[in-house]
């Protein structure tokens, strides 16, 4: 069976959770690639299986198969869903030293999401100072979605600064500094009365 086929298969009985078939493909495969693996890994993201993810990220490292770009991102998706701050760090960390490339775009947004999402503006307000790429209307969605679910009104307007210079015409962004500004307002009238 070729790696494409095998691949193919892996990723089209996991995404319709045939899991007991996505695996006999696996098995039946000698020499796994790296894409094999990988979706091997989205089929347990798939069921919320995270710690089966991490474990099995684990044990393609040890059979000497080096993950890539993508099994760096799916990593970073499955600690951003699982709340797994630490290791996402050190995923990110790894891009460059195991890829051998910087992190892309992807990354970064991913990143991003999940330290917005645990509060951590510190570490976001550094990685967006040593980002060496422009973040798109997504990006700076994602940043200020993060904002608002923690009331940070001054990161979330220069995400909404960003987000205007590029689509000036993108009501999104209005909207969503328009809600954090209430919300803002709201807790502040809260505290008042």
């Amino acid at each position: 069976m070729s790696a494409l086929l095998a691949t193919t298969l892996i990723f089209v009985f996991g995404s319709f959770a045939s899991i007991e078939d996505a695996q006999a493909i696996f098995d039946l495969v000698c020499f796994p690639n790296v894409a094999i693996w990988t979706a091997d890994i989205t089929r347990y993201a798939r069921e919320g299986s995270f710690i089966s993810c991490l474990q099995l990220f684990e044990e393609m490292q040890f059979c000497g198969i080096m993950p890539n770009d993508v099994t760096y991102l799916l990593l970073l998706y499955v600690c951003n869903h699982a709340g797994i701050v630490d290791n996402a760090s050190a995923y990110f960390k790894y891009i460059n030293v195991n890829v051998g490339t910087l992190p892309n775009l992807r990354h970064y947004a991913c990143m991003m999401d999940i330290l917005g999402r645990a509060g951590d503006f510190c570490k976001v307000i550094n990685m967006l100072k040593s980002m060496p790429l422009e973040g798109d209307l997504s990006f700076w969605m994602g940043l200020l979605g993060a904002c608002r679910i923690h009331g940070n009104a001054d990161l979330g307007k220069h995400a909404c600064d960003l987000a205007v210079q590029l689509h000036p015409k993108e009501a999104s962004a209005y909207i969503m500094m328009s809600n954090i500004y209430g919300d803002a307002y709201n807790q502040h009238q809260d505290v008042l009365m």
